[in-house]
């Protein structure tokens, strides 16, 4: 039974039922939670976690990660501010936000594949 603990279905389930209880709350709390925060904005942190732990066995990538995402930060900053010509804080954080949330889910997909494999 531990095993079943540490295994990806059961990440992924929890990952599941983590998002099913955001998409809830925000439902139930409507009056107080802001419409600009989606429940993916919310889960970005657990994807934070999950995909780190993923990528534990490949410890040696964290820092390839980090050069990834960071690239991704300048090239994001590049066509946010040639395309608005000009760069609002609210709108650059929030894209950036939603985009490293894309990046977590990739690289959480990519660890647990090669753990399977």
């Amino acid at each position: 039974m531990g095993q079943f603990f540490q295994s990806w279905i059961f990440q992924i389930m929890v990952l599941i039922l983590i998002y099913i209880l955001i998409v809830w709350l925000r439902r139930k709390f409507r009056r107080f939670w802001s419409r600009r925060v989606g429940a993916f904005d919310v889960f970005v942190p657990f994807l934070l976690f999950v995909s780190l732990e993923a990528v534990k066995p490949f410890h040696f990538l964290y820092l390839w990660l980090l050069f990834g995402w960071l690239l991704l930060c300048v090239i994001f900053l590049l066509v946010v501010g040639l395309k608005n010509r000009v760069l609002l804080y609210r709108l650059y954080f929030r894209g950036l936000w939603r985009l490293t949330g894309l990046y977590l889910l990739i690289v959480y997909i990519v660890g647990v594949g090669f753990r399977v494999i």
